[in-house]
């Protein structure tokens, strides 16, 4: 029988982990996942220094990792020459004197402040400096020839000539964002000019800082640091900003005009969000450590449209898969998966160098699809499963949306030693069976019996290419099952999974777990 007036939207409490605690966990409990091969579990040696390191010391080491610029490959607005990102605000320089920042704020909106530099030579050629070796892939929408793969990550974008004699420098980390000018002999400092817009309050404190206010929050642009390098010393200059109208200038003390002078002021951008891996920009879901101790992460991103524009944050999110080193300091890749709408990563398995999430979508099919285990045509913009997995440098090796005519939650993933794909979580579909080709005759049981306002858990394998399914099965009654997270034992292959029910059980719950599948 048909259900009415189904709910689009799953409501399942979940817990929001930042990427600190997550990763604490995931060291502590690596020893019970079970990968492909390699197995992808963190070494002894790894997982005891994993245990030795204290949240407060990850913290710094996340805050740490260095801003990353890409150059304008197709991925954002044409109006942008670079673009970089990270976990609280996004910049993108549209010009050597332009950058326009974008502060999300949960996802839902963004608040724009724009930089410029007065009277600047807007011809300036760049120059990515400082290769990291890392690389950003972008899959947006159901459009193969948009599709961005493999662009460079540098470390800093150079202008040369910004003002006669003047250059000036890009650079930054997670909360703070740096352009720094270097003042040729001949050049005068006097010359450059700031001005901002889509502040709300402009002033200096007590400590020679710049307060730049907006709707949500406070720019600090630190006291600039003023030096000179020469005859193997630093020379440190008196200075620091001065207000002249509505543009902001540097006041410089007595300095050697035949060496270069550096002023280097910071934006600190730390008033807006809370913790690593939790601001508005970025959340993180699911973290999976390798035997060489190398960290991926998967959760949801902002849009990387530039603020303003078509294609710029209008409340969607986005999959985000990135993987980095070890130490935790360097970022080895970035992807962003997505449709129109949200795309959010619950989970990540590791599978050799592959990894793979499981998620929900709100895109329909206009959610990016690559050799789907079925076609995504039919699929509606109610909430569904998404199973996408990336290669070792992040690019899209296969993904499919699983869906019936209610709304899916896919929540919990573990890839096992052959490769198989196993996923839980839960449906409000009727025809979920019918309609999704996952769901084997055999299974242990075959028929929703939620009800309009509950859903049903999910069990499912997939094959290593996600191309064929080995077997899947319901499991629940009238009230509400939803399956959180999923194990496999590494000896027998079952699959221990855990699920959440009310106290009080349905009488038409089955008694008795599906084959191969246990209660921990």
């Amino acid at each position: 029988m048909q259900k009415k007036n189904r709910k689009s939207n799953l409501t399942t409490a979940r817990l929001s982990i930042s990427i600190l605690a997550v990763l604490v966990l995931m060291f502590a409990a690596i020893a019970r996942v079970a990968a492909a091969p390699p197995p992808a579990k963190a070494s002894t040696g790894a997982a005891q220094a994993a245990a030795t390191t204290s949240t407060a010391a990850a913290q710094q080491k996340m805050a740490k990792l260095p801003l990353v610029f890409e150059p304008n490959a197709g991925q954002t607005d044409k109006q942008v020459q670079f673009m970089a990102r990270s976990i609280g605000y996004s910049v993108f320089l549209t010009g050597p004197d332009k950058a326009v920042f974008g502060f999300p704020t949960n996802g839902k909106a963004e608040d724009v402040l724009s930089f410029r530099m007065v009277g600047a030579n807007g011809s300036a050629k760049a120059e990515a400096l400082e290769n990291t070796g890392g690389v950003s892939n972008y899959y947006v929408g159901k459009d193969k020839s948009k599709w961005v793969e493999k662009v460079p990550n540098y470390a800093k974008i150079r202008y040369d000539g910004i003002y006669p004699g003047v250059n000036v420098v890009y650079q930054g980390d997670q909360r703070k964002f740096r352009y720094d000018f270097e003042v040729q002999p001949g050049g005068d400092p006097n010359a450059i000019r700031m001005a901002y817009s889509g502040y709300k309050g402009i002033s200096i404190d007590a400590n020679g800082n710049l307060l730049v206010g907006t709707a949500s929050g406070q720019l600090t642009a630190n006291k600039p640091v003023i030096f000179q390098e020469y005859a193997g010393m630093r020379h440190p200059v008196e200075g620091g900003y001065r207000l002249d109208g509505d543009q902001v200038r540097f006041q410089v003390g007595s300095y050697d005009k035949s060496h270069v002078l550096v002023i280097d002021p910071g934006n600190t951008f730390g008033s807006y969000f809370g913790p690593v891996g939790g601001s508005g920009n970025t959340q993180i879901n699911g973290v999976a450590v390798d035997a060489t101790g190398a960290v991926t992460v998967a959760g949801f991103t902002a849009s990387t449209g530039l603020p303003g524009t078509v294609g710029a944050l209008q409340g969607g999110k986005d999959v985000f898969i990135a993987k980095f080193n070890a130490g935790l300091t360097a970022e080895i890749y970035s992807t962003d998966i997505g449709g129109p709408n949200d795309d959010v990563a619950n989970g990540v398995s590791l599978s050799g160098g592959n990894a793979v999430i499981v998620g929900t979508t709100t895109s329909g099919s206009n959610y990016p699809t690559m050799n789907p285990i079925e076609a995504p045509a039919g699929a509606n913009v109610n909430q569904h499963v998404i199973l996408t997995w990336v290669s070792s440098t992040g690019t899209m090796l296969g993904s499919s949306i699983l869906y019936g005519d209610g709304a899916e939650s896919g929540n919990g993933l573990v890839v096992d030693s052959a490769g198989n794909m196993d996923i839980t979580g839960s449906t409000s579909s009727d025809n979920f069976n019918a309609t999704t080709p996952v769901l084997v005759p055999h299974g242990f049981q075959t028929s929703n019996n939620s009800t309009t306002t509950s859903t049903n858990a999910f069990v499912i394998q997939l094959n290593s290419t996600g191309q064929s399914v080995n077997y899947g099965t319901l499991y629940g009654g009238c009230a509400t099952e939803v399956g959180n997270a999923i194990a496999v034992d590494p000896l027998t292959q079952s699959m221990p999974w855990e699920a959440e029910t009310p106290i009080s059980r349905s009488a038409q719950a089955p008694r008795r777990l599906p084959p191969r599948v246990v209660s921990p």
